[in-house]
C-alpha cells in the first residue's frame, strides 16, 4: 500500500527507478471507514460458524468479561481486515487465544490496563522493560514503538514478563482510533545488542503478534547502529524467519548521529520526536510514562462508569415515564367507567328514548369533559404517579364539572343526588383500585397524605355543593 512503500528500504535495486523526493512535512492520515451494524452482524455470524476449538478463549471471554467485547473492540478487527468478516473473526479469536496464553486465565480477562492485567508488571516495566511507546507519532501519523536493547535483563525481567509488556503496548496502539488507519512503526537501538540480550522466542512472538493478532498494520522496522553480532548473526536469521513481507520493510541505519537522523528523516521521522538514544531530543522516562498512562486509564474508566450510570438513569427514567403514563390511563379509564356505571344505574325503567333521560343527558355532557380533563394528569401543578390520587382528583373534577353545568331542573337535581348515593364510598373505591393496580403508597394531594375519611368527606361536600348550586 501507499503508506508502507516508504519502508521498502533495501528492496530497491540499481535498475529500479528513483523515488521522487517529498517534502518532509506532517500530513494527516486518510479518513478511516467506520464499522456499520451490518458489518458487526456479519462478524457475529462468522464467529458462530467458526469451529469450537478455535474460539474457546473467545467464548470464555464472552462469559467472564462481556463488558470488554464492545462494538468498538470488534470494529478494530473489521477495520484492520478491510471489513472481511471471516478474517476479522479469525483474528479476534486468535487475539483472545494469545491473550490467555500470555497472561494466564487469572489475568487475561481483566481490563488491559496497568491496574488490571498488568498490575504485577508495573515495577518491572519501570526498571527493566526495553519497550517504550513514544508519546508522539511520526510525520505520517504512525505510532512509534521503540526498543532499547541496552535495557534488556532477562535475569530480572524474564521473557514472559517482556511478552506481557509487549502485548500491552501493542494493545494500546491497536485500539487507539486516532491512529488505527495509519499503522505503526518499530525503531530500535542495537548498538549494544549481543547474544545474551537477544531472544528468538521474543522475536517469534513479536512476529506472530503483528501478523495474526494485533488489529493494526505494521508499517516498517528501523534499526539504528546495528552491532556486529546483529549484522552478521541475528539479522540474517531474522530476515529468514520473518519472511519476505517483513524483510522488505526492514531498514538499517549507520554512521554518526547526524547521519542516522538524516537517514531516519527520509522515512518521515522528526528529530524532535525521537529519543536521545538514536540522536533525537526526547528524554525517555519510564516512571513518568507509567504515571501518565495510569492517569489516562483512570480517566477512561471513570468516563465509562459515568456513561454507564447515565445510560441506566435514562432507562430508569423512560421506564418510570411509561409506568406513569400507564397508571394515568388506567386511572382515567377506571374513573370514567365507574361514573358511567353509576349514571346508567339511575335510568328509570320507562319506555321512550333513553337519550332524553336526565341521567343519560348528564352522562353525555360530563363524560367527554372528564375524559379530557387535564387536571387528571397534573393536579395542583405536580406530576402524578399514584393511581389512587387520580381517582380522588377525578371525582373532584366530576364535582367541579357538575357545578359548572349546574342542575337546570328538578330531574337533574335528583339525578345528581342519586349519583352521589350510587357511587361507592371513597374508602372502598380507593382500596379496590390499589388492589387492582398494585400501588403501595397512599394517595397524596399537595405533598401530604390524605386519609380515606377525609377524601370521602371532601367528595361528599363537593358533590353537595354542586347540587345546591
Amino acid at each position: 500500500d501507499a503508506w508502507g512503500k516508504e519502508h521498502d528500504g533495501e528492496s530497491s535495486t540499481k535498475s529500479a527507478p528513483k523515488r521522487r523526493k517529498r517534502a518532509n512535512v506532517e500530513r494527516p492520515p486518510p479518513p478511516p471507514r467506520r464499522s456499520s451494524l451490518e458489518d458487526l452482524a456479519s462478524l457475529e455470524q462468522h464467529l458462530l460458524e467458526m469451529p469450537l476449538h478455535a474460539k474457546e478463549s473467545y467464548i470464555e471471554a464472552c462469559l467472564k468479561c462481556p463488558e470488554l467485547l464492545t462494538p468498538e473492540h470488534k470494529s478494530a478487527f473489521l477495520e484492520h481486515d478491510d471489513f472481511d468478516a471471516r478474517k476479522a473473526a479469525a483474528r479476534l479469536c486468535e487475539y483472545w487465544e494469545v491473550r490467555v496464553a500470555t497472561f494466564g486465565p487469572e489475568r487475561a480477562f481483566l481490563p488491559m490496563t496497568l491496574a488490571g492485567a498488568l498490575k504485577d508488571e508495573v515495577q518491572g516495566m519501570i526498571k527493566y522493560c526495553p519497550w517504550y511507546l513514544l508519546p508522539d507519532t511520526d510525520l505520517s501519523g504512525r505510532k512509534i514503538l521503540f526498543l532499547d536493547t541496552a535495557r534488556r535483563d532477562f535475569a530480572n525481567f524474564s521473557e514472559d514478563r517482556e511478552a506481557r509488556s509487549l502485548f500491552y503496548l501493542l494493545d494500546i496502539i491497536s485500539f487507539d482510533p486516532s491512529t488505527r488507519s495509519s499503522g505503526w512503526v518499530f525503531v530500535s537501538s542495537a548498538q549494544k545488542l549481543d547474544r545474551k540480550s537477544f531472544s528468538f522466542r521474543i522475536m517469534k512472538y513479536f512476529r506472530h503478534l503483528i501478523d495474526a493478532v494485533a488489529p493494526i498494520t505494521f508499517r516498517g522496522s528501523h534499526t539504528c547502529w546495528p552491532s556486529p553480532v546483529f549484522y552478521y548473526v541475528i539479522s540474517p536469521v531474522m530476515r529468514r524467519v520473518l519472511g519476505k513481507k517483513y524483510r522488505l520493510r526492514m531498514k538499517l541505519h549507520y554512521g554518526n548521529e547526524a547521519a542516522v537522523i538524516q537517514s531516519l528523516e527520509k522515512y518521515r521521522f522528526s528529530k524532535a520526536r525521537l529519543p536521545k538514544v538514536v540522536g533525537g531530543f526526547l528524554e525517555l522516562n519510564y516512571g513518568q510514562w507509567v504515571a501518565q498512562r495510569s492517569i489516562v486509564e483512570n480517566l477512561a474508566r471513570a468516563s465509562a462508569a459515568a456513561r454507564q450510570i447515565q445510560a441506566e438513569e435514562s432507562l430508569s427514567t423512560r421506564a418510570n415515564e411509561r409506568a406513569s403514563s400507564t397508571s394515568a390511563e388506567a386511572a382515567r379509564a377506571h374513573i370514567v367507567s365507574q361514573f358511567n356505571k353509576s349514571l346508567l344505574a339511575l335510568s328509570p325503567e320507562t319506555p321512550g328514548d333513553s337519550s332524553n333521560r336526565p341521567a343519560s343527558k348528564l352522562q353525555t355532557e360530563l363524560t367527554p369533559s372528564l375524559s379530557n380533563d387535564d387536571s387528571l394528569n397534573q393536579p395542583d401543578g405536580n406530576s402524578l404517579t399514584d393511581g389512587g390520587l387520580f381517582l380522588a382528583q377525578g371525582k373532584r373534577s366530576l364535582a367541579a364539572h357538575t357545578r359548572e353545568l349546574g342542575p337546570t331542573n328538578t330531574a337533574n337535581e335528583n339525578a345528581v343526588t342519586q349519583i352521589l348515593d350510587k357511587l361507592p364510598s371513597a374508602s372502598d373505591e380507593l382500596d379496590r383500585f390499589f388492589q387492582d393496580q398494585d400501588f403501595d403508597e397512599p394517595p397524596q394531594i399537595g405533598g401530604e397524605s390524605v386519609a380515606d375519611a377525609d377524601i370521602d368527606e371532601m367528595l361528599t361536600n363537593m358533590f353537595h355543593d354542586g347540587v345546591e348550586n
